[in-house]
C-alpha cells in the first residue's frame, strides 16, 4: 500500500538520483585533490644530477704553483694546469684563465 502511490516512487527516485550526483561529485573533488597533490609533490622533487664530464685525460689535485694555475673551476674556484679538463673535487668541466 505504502509503493502504490506515485508521488512516493517520484521521491524515491529523486532521492536515489540525487545520492548519485552527490557521490560523483564526491569523487571528482577527491581525485582532484589528489592531483593537486600530486603536483605539489612533483614541484619539490629534486632536479636530475648534473652530466658530468668523463672525457678528461687526468684528474688531479689542484696546482700549487702560480705559472701553472691556466684554468679555474668554475664551481669551486680550484685551479690547475692548462693539461686538466676536469676539476677533480667536483668532476666539472674547467674554464680558461684570462
Amino acid at each position: 500500500m505504502l509503493f502504490q502511490q506515485p508521488l512516493i516512487w517520484v521521491l524515491a527516485l529523486a532521492t536515489l538520483i540525487s545520492g548519485v550526483a552527490l557521490l560523483m561529485m564526491v569523487l571528482q573533488r577527491r581525485q582532484e585533490a589528489r592531483q593537486k597533490q600530486e603536483a605539489e609533490q612533483a614541484k619539490r622533487r629534486l632536479p636530475p644530477p648534473r652530466k658530468r664530464v668523463t672525457e678528461a685525460p687526468m684528474i688531479a689535485k689542484p696546482s700549487d704553483k702560480l705559472e701553472d694555475m691556466s684554468k679555474i673551476c668554475p664551481a669551486c674556484g680550484s685551479r690547475y694546469g692548462a693539461e686538466y679538463r676536469v676539476c677533480a673535487r667536483d668532476d666539472v668541466e674547467l674554464s680558461a684563465l684570462n
